[in-house]
């Protein structure tokens, strides 16, 4: 995904497939939700909703052994489902929310409290803004300022 963030696609996508085609060999659940991710992040950029979809699917699909990456998949997923397929988003933001709360996961609960505010929940940012009162993350506060500046 770096290669991604950093505006290199055609990087990214080599990448990408060649760490698929390991994940999935060595049948690690966590690593393919966390290149589904990427795949779905790329996918998108490249203006395929549906494809994208389908990838953050597809990483959900064998159940990733440790929260974290599937928290982040969703997370992904729920950015990528917004525009398209707000349905989708909304069941996944309900899905991040209950996976990262009984793990424990603060940031990817506040997270999942901003998709819901991108989706119209007039009472999710402040919620999650109080929620994040004592985490010292500047990407995530910028988040909430941006989601905040939306909603």
């Amino acid at each position: 995904e770096a290669a991604l963030d950093c505006g290199e696609p055609d990087t990214a996508g080599e990448l990408l497939e060649h760490a698929w085609v390991l994940a999935t060999e060595a049948r690690d659940h966590c690593w393919m939700a966390t290149v589904a991710r990427g795949l779905a992040r790329l996918t998108a950029t490249r203006g395929d909703q549906p494809g994208a979809v389908r990838w953050v699917e597809e990483g959900l699909r064998p159940e990733p052994w440790y929260l974290w990456p599937c928290a982040n998949l969703l997370d992904a997923g729920c950015d990528i489902a917004m525009s398209a397929f707000p349905e989708l988003a909304d069941r996944w933001a309900d899905e991040l929310s209950g996976l990262a709360a009984r793990g424990g996961l603060r940031e990817h609960v506040i997270r999942a409290q901003v998709h819901r505010a991108r989706l119209g929940d007039p009472h999710a940012i402040e919620s999650a803004r109080h929620a994040a009162t004592d985490i010292e993350n500047p990407a995530l506060h910028a988040l909430l300022d941006r989601t905040g500046a939306l909603s």
